[in-house]
């Protein structure tokens, strides 16, 4: 397990679309919509981003409520279901990386688990930046106070 700290992520233009999809399908589905963006005319400038907001268990496994944000080429106007936002800029933070999208549960564990060890407080959510196909980085945004 390796873990780094004072990591910086910030990416601008970002289209955001939140969705629900079974967790056995997240992989499939943020390549599908980094695919796909080319339909509002735009073009991907970095890793994909995503969050999990919430978890539903069902019958089939469970479904993710996800927030998928993909860095554009460019400004552009909310359309529909796609949310423009200016810029995630988290600079603080640290970082985790595994190699295996079930292993996700396990990596925000380890994530936390890192910082309590090391009195360190959360101030964002984990947000997952696809790097590749099997090689994913958990950033949570620390505090930088000391009280």
């Amino acid at each position: 397990m390796r873990f780094f700290e004072n990591r910086y992520l910030h990416y601008e233009h970002l289209l955001s679309y939140s969705t629900r999809v079974e967790a056995a399908r997240l992989t499939d589905m943020l390549e599908f919509a980094n695919r796909n963006i080319d339909a509002l005319e735009l073009k991907p400038s970095g890793n994909t981003i995503f969050r999990i907001v919430e978890v539903i268990p069902s019958e089939k496994g469970e479904i993710y409520g996800v927030e998928i944000l993909i860095p554009t080429d460019k400004a552009f106007a909310t359309r529909g279901q796609c949310i423009y936002k200016p810029v995630i800029k988290i600079c603080n933070a640290v970082s985790y990386m595994f190699c295996n999208i079930d292993e996700i549960f396990d990596a925000e564990t380890n994530i936390y688990s890192y910082m309590r060890r090391r009195n360190m407080k959360p101030i964002t959510d984990v947000y997952f930046v696809l790097k590749q196909k099997s090689v994913i980085e958990a950033y949570v945004g620390i505090s930088s106070n000391i009280l």
